[in-house]
C-alpha cells in the first residue's frame, strides 16, 4: 500500500494544480488544507494506477480522457441520515467526505459516475450544479448494481474508505478509515457484513472490463485479484 510519503505532491505540478483548482472552484477555506491534501493524494493514486502519472506528478490527460470510471461511495451528502451520532462525531470533518475525487476526475476529462447512499450536497457557490454522473444507491446491497450497469462497462473502479482497509492490507484496522454505513454493518451483523463484501467484490469484477482494475483505498487491484479477495473473505 502506498505510504503518505509516496503520495506527496508538488503544489505546482499537474496534480497539485488540479487539486487547487477544484478546491478553489468549490470555495474550500484556507484552513481546509487537509481536504486539499486528500484530493491531491486521491488524484495522484488514481492517475498512478492508470499509468497516467508522468515525471514530477505530471498527468497524461489524453490517457485519462479515454477512461470510463465508477466511484463507489463517492462521498456522503448527509452522513446524519445514516446515524445522527455519526454527524456529531464527524462535525467539521464532514466536508472531507464530499465527492472531491469525482469532481477532480471529471475536470481532468474522465467519464466518471459516482455512487453514494445520499445525493451529494454541494457546499460551494449557491445554485451550483454538479456535471458528473451520479447514481443514488445503498452499497450495502451490492446486487442492486445489476439494475444500473451492464457487464464489463468500466475501465476502472475506485473506492476509498468503503471497503475496510484490513481486506486489502491486514495491518490496517482503524475503524475511522471506513464509511459509517459499512462500519455499522460490521458491528451489528458480521455475517452479513462479510457476505456484503463478497457480493460487492463480485459486482466490481462483473462491471469491470477484462483489462480493467480497481483502486481500493489508493491500492491498485487487478480484476483477477478481486476474485482472490472475494474467496479469501470469511
Amino acid at each position: 500500500m502506498n505510504s503518505p510519503e509516496d503520495l506527496r505532491v508538488d503544489p505546482n505540478s499537474d496534480v497539485g494544480r488540479l487539486a487547487t483548482e477544484v478546491a478553489n472552484r468549490y470555495k474550500l477555506r484556507p484552513d481546509e488544507t487537509d481536504t486539499v491534501n486528500r484530493i491531491t493524494i486521491s488524484v495522484k493514486s488514481f492517475a498512478q494506477s492508470q499509468n497516467a502519472l508522468g515525471p514530477n506528478d505530471s498527468i497524461d490527460t489524453a490517457k485519462l480522457r479515454k477512461l470510463k470510471c465508477l466511484d463507489l461511495a463517492c462521498g456522503n451528502g448527509n452522513v446524519s441520515g445514516v446515524d445522527p451520532r455519526i454527524s456529531e462525531i464527524m462535525g467539521p470533518l464532514r466536508r472531507r467526505m464530499e465527492p472531491w475525487l469525482c469532481r477532480s476526475l471529471h475536470q481532468a476529462g474522465v467519464d466518471i459516475t459516482g455512487i453514494d447512499i445520499y445525493y451529494p450536497q454541494y457546499e460551494g457557490t449557491k445554485g451550483k450544479s454538479e456535471e458528473w454522473k451520479f447514481v443514488q444507491m445503498n452499497l450495502t446491497k451490492p446486487k442492486d448494481l445489476q439494475r444500473h450497469f451492464r457487464d464489463k462497462t468500466f475501465d476502472a473502479i475506485v473506492t476509498t474508505f468503503f471497503i475496510l482497509n484490513e481486506v486489502i492490507n491486514p495491518a490496517s484496522k482503524d475503524p475511522f478509515l471506513n464509511a459509517p454505513e459499512i462500519s455499522m454493518l460490521m458491528q451489528q451483523n458480521p455475517q452479513r457484513y462479510y457476505r456484503t463484501l463478497r457480493d460487492l467484490l463480485s459486482e466490481m469484477r462483473r462491471v469491470l472490463k477484462n483489462d480493467g482494475n480497481a483502486v481500493i483505498n489508493h491500492e491498485k487491484v487487478e480484476r483477477p485479484q478481486l476474485k482472490t479477495l472475494e474467496k479469501a473473505i470469511r
